[in-house]
């Protein structure tokens, strides 16, 4: 019951599913010292209200929203020292990376040994460009591309509920306003709750409407 008045409430910030599913993941989430924000044009990204943190945050973008927002382009190498960050946070950001692997490749660069990668990107979920958008990764891709690179301990949590939520979550942007689409959620969530009833499968494995992930640079 937690979960969905979270889900309405954050339907009527006017938050996607994918954001708001995300979200809630990373309220389970706590990091601390000194980290960046990846990709992020300011401070006022919603997954703060959610994350715990202990320490500094930084943001950088390849469009800053704010002169304290310091431009890099994460598809080339990062003007960060190396080793020198204890968290770097890239909420649905990889989707919009052509070169990707420059990213994840830097990202393990700039964190200090024992620091931790936190993620997230949308799978089943509707076109959008910013600037562009490219890729949509499975949980086995995230795993490898990380695992290859270099993280260890590298955890992907499935988001969603099943095939209704993920139906719902191509059709709220187009309804005229955040009433209509909260109304929505109660019923849908209950048809997924139903759909759960009768099939053997985990339906957030099969219809998974994002993923979260986790990793850590090696201690030596």
């Amino acid at each position: 019951m937690g979960d969905t008045l979270h889900i309405i409430r954050e339907t009527l910030r006017g938050k996607s599913l994918v954001r708001t599913f995300m979200n809630l993941r990373a309220s389970s989430v706590h990091v601390s010292g000194s980290g960046i924000d990846l990709g992020s044009k300011d401070a006022s990204a919603s997954h703060f209200r959610f994350l715990s943190i202990a320490g500094t945050v930084s943001h950088v973008d390849l469009h800053p929203g704010k002169s304290t927002v310091q431009r890099i382009d994460l598809e080339k190498p990062f003007a960060i020292d190396t080793g020198s960050q204890d968290f770097l946070l890239l909420f649905n950001v990889l989707e919009h990376l052509f070169d990707y692997s420059n990213c994840l490749r830097e990202s393990l660069r700039v964190l200090k040994p024992g620091g931790t990668l936190v993620g997230a990107v949308p799978f089943l979920y509707r076109i959008h460009p910013d600037p562009d958008d490219h890729f949509r990764y499975t949980k086995s891709t995230i795993v490898r591309l990380l695992s290859e690179i270099g993280y260890e301990t590298v955890v992907v949590d499935a988001l969603g509920r099943g095939p209704f939520t993920v139906a719902t979550s191509m059709i709220l942007p187009g309804l005229p306003n955040r009433l209509l689409r909260a109304a929505m959620m109660a019923p849908v969530l209950l048809l997924d709750g139903i759909f759960k009833m009768v099939k053997s499968h985990d339906l957030v494995e099969t219809y998974p409407l994002a993923y979260f992930f986790i990793a850590t640079k090696p201690q030596s």
